[in-house]
């Protein structure tokens, strides 16, 4: 039987807070031809969020937050070692290369 690491962090602490998320959405954001500021999948750049005028994020495409260094490769879970990334095709395929 093999145990976890002990320095890695309490599963508690890897998900990204809301501040987080979107800081994360902020850096991978660009501004549109209409002004608008919207945020695209650090995979595929597909547009995934768009900031709307009270200042929150609307999702246009399911996305997910992820850790680009594994939690299970000592990756913390830090505005810089996260992005958000499409649901379906990006994070699936990620998750499956990590493994």
């Amino acid at each position: 039987m093999t145990r976890a690491p002990t320095d890695l962090e309490p599963r508690e602490q890897a998900r990204f807070s809301s501040s987080q998320k979107n800081a994360i959405r902020l850096r991978q954001s660009f501004t549109g031809a209409d002004d608008v500021i919207y945020a695209r999948c650090d995979e595929c750049g597909e547009v995934i969020a768009s900031l709307n005028a009270r200042g929150t994020w609307d999702k246009v495409k399911p996305h997910d937050f992820d850790h680009s260094l594994p939690r299970g490769l000592y990756g913390k879970t830090t505005t810089q070692n996260g992005r958000a990334i499409c649901t379906a095709v990006c994070h699936r395929e990620k998750t499956d290369t990590d493994v």
